[in-house]
């Protein structure tokens, strides 16, 4: 699947929050789930989630356990994620689902086809309606969800961490009054701004 003008332009926002948090850049991964549905007829589909998470920041780690809970496995870790993350980092109660499509890969498949890779594309928006893609293959469709989704919270909770550090360095160079480093700080503020609303940070 051809990537998006949007994914394409994302590198230089990464780097951007890269260089500016340096070693508190936070890396998650999630390294396994216990999935439990309800297929009760005439009622959608119940998930329950038991993920852990692993965050790395730098040489430190640690693991996190996450409950979540909803209609599918999507939705159910989506929401967890939202409810374990956004007291620490309140700028992604803004964002929300957009878009979500499955792409199966056929080409190199075994004989039933059962086998084929999915490629799974997550489009999330926020309060300025900026729509970001994230996408993963794999040949699990929930391990590409999922892995997607915890892609997408790393990337805004580094874009808030940035935020805040920014300002903080902007505050610093005025006391200074060192306007030359301050218009640097400001550019790359006005860059991470553009992710998602920072009025509650």
């Amino acid at each position: 699947m051809t990537k998006t003008v949007e994914e394409a332009k994302r590198k230089e926002l990464y780097n951007v929050i890269q260089d500016v948090l340096g070693q508190s850049y936070t890396k998650l991964r999630l390294s396994k789930i216990k999935i439990e549905e309800n297929y009760d007829e005439g009622s959608a589909s119940q998930s329950s989630i038991v993920g852990t998470v692993e965050e790395q920041q730098g040489n430190s780690s640690k693991k996190i356990q996450l409950e979540c809970s909803g209609n599918g496995i999507v939705d159910a870790m989506f929401s967890g994620m939202l409810s374990h993350y956004s007291e620490d980092y309140p700028s992604i109660k803004n964002i929300s689902f957009e878009g979500f499509q499955v792409v199966p890969n056929f080409s190199d498949k075994s004989a039933s086809g059962s086998e084929a890779e999915v490629q799974v594309m997550i489009r999330l928006t926020n309060s300025s309606n900026r729509v970001m893609t994230f996408r993963h293959t794999g040949g699990s469709f929930v391990a590409a969800s999922v892995i997607a989704l915890t892609n997408a919270m790393e990337f805004y909770i580094n874009s808030e961490k940035a935020f805040r550090r920014l300002k903080f360095l902007i505050s610093d160079a005025e006391k200074r009054n060192r306007s030359d480093i301050k218009q640097s700080y400001v550019s790359k503020i006005s860059t991470i701004v553009k992710v998602t609303s920072y009025e509650e940070v």
